[in-house]
């Protein structure tokens, strides 16, 4: 999820860059305050462009706020996915 606002000129590369974990089968949405403003109240989102890993429960395992580095971004998921397949 990549939590932005339409008056944010970070969040559109941030966006751009986000869209690049689609290639490694990640689901990303992003969610604008003016458009949904009770996802960024139930997530507590203060600052934008916000980017968060949230697994399919909803419970967030990693988040990044400001611009977004690929390779960082990679990292967490790798980690959230090594660490959900240990409690399995």
């Amino acid at each position: 999820m990549i939590f932005s606002s339409e008056s944010c000129e970070t969040c559109k590369p941030v966006v751009a860059e986000g869209m690049k974990l689609t290639s490694l089968g990640i689901a990303i949405q992003e969610i604008a305050a003016e458009t949904n403003r009770e996802l960024h109240e139930k997530y507590d989102i203060d600052a934008v462009p916000m980017l968060l890993l949230v697994d399919k429960f909803g419970v967030v395992r990693s988040s990044h706020l400001g611009p977004i580095n690929f390779g960082e971004v990679k990292k967490s998921i790798e980690t959230v996915i090594f660490e959900t397949q240990q409690s399995d």
